[in-house]
């Protein structure tokens, strides 16, 4: 059985669309994931991906300019999702409420600050550092990005 068909079986009425520009779209949508977050996790810089969030971004034509972060970007997402059971609207009401100063965000060298204490460019430069290192701390560094507002992220 693939990975569409034991979602669908689990969520019962659960639908992802096939092609990768609707599935992004669907996470915006469904999920609540911010256009900004998703463009910044395919790896545009921060200026960009305001210009693109701020016109509303167009999915088919930024996965033809950059598929395979698209792709990356997505089985990210998609990994998120399991962790809420692949429940959008619970991961849309969990996106919802910021990562709080609980989280800590680990340094360089060692040791870790809470995430409200870091400055928002260092924070979102942070919690996309962990993404990229993968491993055990990716998800949880995520789900805390994704949780927080685009504009309390990067540097305009």
């Amino acid at each position: 059985m693939s990975a569409l068909e034991k979602v669908r079986c689990s969520r019962g009425e659960f639908e992802y669309p096939e092609a990768l520009p609707e599935r992004l779209g669907w996470f915006t949508r469904e999920a609540g994931v911010g256009n900004y977050h998703i463009l910044r996790l395919m790896g545009l810089s921060c200026s960009v991906a305001r210009a693109l969030a701020a016109r509303g971004a167009i999915w088919s034509a930024v996965v033809a300019d950059a598929e395979e972060a698209a792709w990356w970007a997505e089985g990210m997402l998609y990994d998120a999702l399991a962790v809420f059971d692949y429940d959008a609207a619970e991961m849309r009401r969990r996106l919802g409420q910021p990562a709080r100063g609980d989280y800590l965000v680990p340094l360089p060298g060692g040791g870790a600050v809470p995430i409200e204490d870091l400055p928002p460019p260092k924070r979102e430069e942070a919690l996309l550092g962990l993404l990229a290192q993968g491993g055990r701390v990716a998800l949880p560094a995520l789900i805390a990005y994704l949780s927080r507002p685009a504009e309390a992220l990067g540097s305009a």
